[in-house]
């Protein structure tokens, strides 16, 4: 038996995307209180392999106090072969469970903890759970409570389909992700205010990127800055990035010959916004829209010898080698979002993008006297403000 202290030694979320994709597990169920895309979109393309390859999935979501998200529903609506809503009427009660199990004839495998189906249930916020090779007492106990949770003719449970999930959007029961993130930024200008008056805790300066297994597929990238490898600890001295804080980057992709996947970044911009340092690695997940998410990318951090700017590959922009546009003031762009310390997602945007338009003429816009590209960080209140309906919202 393990227990997981996440962010401290090691995140569920990666290890679930593990055992999804290298385990040789046949099926995976799982019971959760809330689910958001930020976390369903990031085991996503290992929830599609393991089914491509023969898997079945279930699960049981709860919605309680409007946390979990219409998008999130939507998007694991079409990752499970079955989906169910718990949920009572007695508001002096929650549903509150977080369970998460894989089997094969030969193995199972549990972890029950505090770990719901977000980024930051999953591999960013302070959560615990205890993992273990389960034994014929375990496995029954859990399969007794997944029964017990799934069976509509209990009238908390019913199972999930698309008429359901608008009903439950249409009668207040779940949001959109963008109603959530506005409720979560008024949430956090209240405690700034707060924080004015009475700041009595600090920051947690310690944070520990776990050893992250990646799916072992191959790798079609070669470039010299793409590792493939795990990524290891970072500097401990780094300041964690809490919610609320400057997590967006919006940034016009400069033009690299035939090698444009090699981003560069100035090194203030790696040192304010990524908040890392050349030599160090991160991970990097596009996403097309809100419900399509690609396999992780591993990066390292690269020194640009020639002009000092740091490089990071990012896979996406493959599509720029050779054509590149001519017009200068319809560069393509990037739009990352943090989720971690080390793990990003990002867009990456062409003219005639949903988004592009609004991107580039923000960044256009803005005030330049510099001689890199134009680029800005914000806060996830000034990203609705221009963009409401991001796919990284």
């Amino acid at each position: 038996m393990n227990l997981v202290n996440q962010p401290d030694k090691q995140s569920l979320g990666f290890k679930l995307i593990e055992n999804l994709e290298n385990e040789g597990f046949t099926n995976f169920r799982f019971i959760v209180a809330y689910a958001k895309t930020s976390g369903t979109s990031t085991l996503q393309p290992s929830m599609k392999n393991f089914r491509d390859a023969g898997g079945t999935i279930k699960g049981i979501v709860g919605i309680d106090q409007s946390n979990t998200s219409y998008e999130a529903l939507v998007a694991l609506l079409s990752s499970c072969d079955e989906l169910y809503i718990y949920h009572t009427d007695d508001f002096t009660r929650t549903f509150h469970v977080k369970a998460y199990f894989l089997e094969s004839d030969e193995s199972k495998w549990l972890s029950i903890g505090s770990n719901n189906f977000t980024a930051g249930g999953l591999f960013n916020n302070y959560e615990a759970s205890l993992t273990c090779f389960a034994n014929e007492d375990l496995c029954q106990s859990f399969n007794e409570m997944f029964g017990q949770y799934s069976d509509t003719s209990n009238s908390c449970c019913k199972r999930c389909d698309r008429a359901l999930i608008e009903f439950l959007l249409e009668n207040g029961y779940i949001e959109h992700e963008k109603a959530l993130a506005k409720r979560s930024v008024a949430e956090a200008k209240r405690n700034r205010e707060r924080n004015k008056r009475a700041n009595i805790f600090g920051r947690d300066t310690v944070i520990s990127t776990p050893h992250i297994p990646i799916p072992k597929r191959e790798e079609t990238d070669t470039t010299p800055n793409s590792t493939g490898v795990s990524v290891s600890t970072v500097d401990t001295t780094s300041e964690r990035v809490s919610e609320g804080d400057m997590d967006y980057l919006v940034r016009h992709v400069p033009k690299a010959g035939d090698r444009c996947q090699q981003v560069h970044f100035t090194m203030d911009i790696l040192k304010k916004y990524f908040k890392l340092k050349p030599g160090d690695e991160l991970m990097l997940q596009q996403m097309d829209d809100i419900y399509t998410s690609h396999d992780i990318e591993n990066r390292r951090i690269v020194l640009s010898k020639r002009n000092g700017n740091a490089k990071i590959e990012v896979r996406a922009a493959e599509v720029l080698n050779g054509h590149y546009p001519t017009d200068e003031n319809k560069r393509p762009i990037l739009v990352f979002k943090r989720i971690g310390p080390t793990m990003f997602k990002y867009l990456f945007l062409l003219e005639g993008s949903t988004g592009y338009d609004i991107m580039n003429h923000r960044l256009l816009s803005l005030p330049w006297k510099h001689r890199s590209l134009r680029y800005e960080i914000m806060d996830t209140d000034t990203m609705l403000s221009l963009w409401e309906d991001c796919p990284l919202i």
